[in-house]
């Protein structure tokens, strides 16, 4: 009697989704196609941005993305606002 195979069956995901790390942008967008910066500061700037960055669990440019944004409201408020 010969040596019967079974056929073997696939099971489907329910998506097929790429592997990995999804991207960190603003709306999914991965962060590879933003402009680069370069810029120096001091070293204890730069801790303290560690620090913060660490504390909120939040990478380092969206710190620098909301302190920027709340500097350029602050500085274009009418004057006769505080």
């Amino acid at each position: 009697m010969p040596h019967q195979v079974q056929p073997k069956l696939r099971v489907k995901r329910g998506s097929a989704g790429r592997g990995g790390r999804p991207p960190a942008g603003f709306n999914g967008e991965p962060t590879s196609k933003y402009p680069q910066l370069a810029t120096r500061v001091p070293p204890a700037t730069l801790e303290s941005l560690r620090a913060l960055a660490m504390h909120e669990r939040r990478s380092m440019w969206r710190i620098l993305v909301d302190a920027v944004e709340i500097y350029v409201r602050l500085e274009t408020k009418p004057s006769g606002q505080s």
